[in-house]
């Protein structure tokens, strides 16, 4: 059977608009300190740096938290295309307005605002799953992670490159009032065009995905799914009314899952309703009898994954009578019976509260808080003055630093599916959380070296410093992509689409809580310890809150 055709310029679009939300967060990272500065006439090496850093990335995440959630029932109600296109707008509008703010207060503003509208993401994913199947979401996801990659690299070294244009390249930009008086606007300008280039493209090229108002309409021979009703908890009184729906159909009509715009937990089971049905009919995914043949199958150009789509249909096509009845070795299947891997009775409500699952969302919570703290804060000591403890380098140096972990983000996002396949998803998280608590420790061990080593070579805190960066960008695709996998896995199918909903909100939450709450304590332990040794301090205490995350999910295998 050849392989199935994949909608490439759907897909190239719908990456490249990912990207552009991965440029427009990652941007501004390298100057925040020095944007800062400038606004609130801050002294270089001023303890209070830290924590204003850390409330300005706050601000962005707590944005992101709040719009999130609005954006899956918006693309379903509304479709998928117009949302998409007001997300980048406004989005791209946002970040224009914190480059020109001219007050610390407007920024914070501007920043939140930019995180609420960063719906781009969500429903570029969703779009994916319209127009892939389960035959090529494997191939076409796997690339998601690349987009974020090439974002991590492009953005700050945007940001480090062109800010402060009039005072690096005054042959080229001295004298352009514009630029002189908001320094910063220049590379926010560039990540504005890319998201324009995405909105031009998405126009363009990306057709109403949405399986009720787009072309994927349910066609007109479509009858619904009878026996999938969201208020039966039973996963085999489900495929019991599925199997008697199928006793009735007739050869070739359309079976539509009558639960588009549902929630995201029952979508998610649908389409394990239908796989059971399916497993349990003869040859797996055919019906053979009386020299009748009938087979079910999900149409491909149909709403792709339900998880992502809102809802999806399957073809039973066939020859010989035309009604037939379902043969006796599925109806004699449908029996009560124990869910051996969850330890559930079927017909019981399933639910989240496991040990396993909520240690998980306890160690993605701190983990997500961390790495998201160290991000914020990194910049702060590196912009420091070496008089204040710092490293004293410049926003093109930080952006530089910055872009080498998004290259390393690069490799290590083709290197983690084989690294799931090969030791699973809970090797593959421990590997994550333990170089996230190391990258934490380069900090403290470049203090050291320069405190107590004096001749030192010059290069070696930048290259601890390299290190640091690429660890801390590989645990970011092994820790995410793992306890995706194992928040799933840990749970009744029933309420998997629920799951992943719970893990995004732990991660949100981490990373909008993180960056705040490291910045006051980078500002306190640098005014109560010293500017010589309070960074170091600080950055030690991240790594050990880091290995209490990997000793959460001590004795979580990965067949949980």
């Amino acid at each position: 059977m050849a392989p199935e055709a994949v909608n490439w310029p759907v897909v190239f679009t719908m990456l490249f608009v990912i990207m552009c939300d991965a440029l427009n967060q990652l941007v501004v990272f390298p100057f925040l300190p020095f944007m800062i500065r400038d606004q609130l006439e801050l002294a270089p090496d001023d303890p209070k740096l830290g924590s204003l850093a850390g409330f300005a990335a706050a601000a962005y995440n707590a944005g992101q938290f709040l719009g999130a959630p609005l954006y899956g029932t918006a693309a379903d109600r509304l479709g998928r295309k117009p949302v998409l296109l007001v997300c980048l707008m406004l989005s791209g509008l946002c970040i224009l307005g914190f480059a020109m703010s001219s007050s610390y207060a407007i920024s914070l503003g501007m920043r939140s605002a930019q995180g609420f509208f960063s719906g781009a993401v969500i429903v570029g994913k969703i779009v994916l799953f319209d127009v892939t199947t389960p035959a090529t979401e494997a191939q076409v996801f796997g690339m998601i992670g690349l987009s974020f990659a090439f974002g991590y690299m492009l953005g700050p070294t945007i940001g480090g490159v062109l800010a402060q244009p009039s005072a690096q390249y005054p042959a080229l930009f001295g004298g352009v009032a514009l630029l002189e008086a908001h320094p910063y606007l220049l590379p926010c300008a560039a990540t504005f065009a890319f998201s324009m280039v995405g909105l031009a493209g998405s126009l363009l090229l990306l057709p109403e995905t949405h399986p009720r108002l787009g072309k994927g309409a349910a066609p007109s021979n479509a009858r619904p799914l009878l026996g999938l009703d969201r208020r039966t908890p039973s996963r085999d009184s489900q495929v019991a009314g599925v199997a008697a729906e199928l006793a009735t159909c007739r050869p070739s009509v359309v079976l539509v899952d009558p639960l588009v715009g549902g929630d995201v937990g029952v979508r998610t089971s649908v389409n394990v309703v239908v796989a059971e049905v399916v497993s349990r009919i003869s040859g797996g995914s055919s019906v053979s009898s009386g020299g009748s043949c009938y087979r079910l199958s999900r149409i491909s150009g149909g709403g792709g994954s339900s998880a992502g789509s809102g809802g999806s249909w399957w073809s039973l096509s066939g020859s010989g009578r035309s009604e037939r009845e379902m043969p006796a070795s599925v109806e004699g299947s449908v029996t009560p019976r124990m869910s051996a891997e969850r330890g559930t009775e079927e017909g019981e409500a399933p639910t989240l509260l496991t040990t396993t699952f909520v240690r998980l969302q306890l160690s993605v919570m701190i983990f997500c808080a961390t790495t998201a703290g160290y991000v914020e804060t990194l910049p702060v000591w590196l912009a420091t003055p070496v008089s204040g403890g710092g490293l004293g380098l410049s926003a093109t140096s930080i952006g530089v630093l910055t872009a080498v972990g998004g290259f390393s983000l690069l490799l290590t996002s083709v290197s983690t599916g084989f690294l799931l396949g090969r030791f699973g998803g809970a090797y593959v998280l421990h590997l994550g959380y333990a170089l996230n608590a190391l990258n934490s420790a380069g900090p403290p061990l470049i203090a050291l070296l320069l405190g107590w080593w004096a001749a030192a070579p010059p290069l070696l805190p930048v290259a601890i410093l390299v290190v640091c960066c690429c660890m801390n960008m590989a645990s970011k695709s092994f820790a995410f992509t793992a306890v995706t996998m194992l928040s799933k896995g840990c749970v009744p199918p029933a309420v998997q689409g629920l799951a992943l909903g719970v893990n995004q909100s732990c991660s949100s939450t981490g990373l909008a809580l993180g960056p705040l709450a490291c910045g006051v304590a980078y500002s306190a332990t640098v005014g109560l310890v010293g500017p010589q040794w309070g960074a170091a301090v600080f950055f030690l205490a991240l790594t050990l809150v880091g290995l209490w995350a990997n000793m959460l999910v001590v004795g979580i295998n990965s067949n949980t």
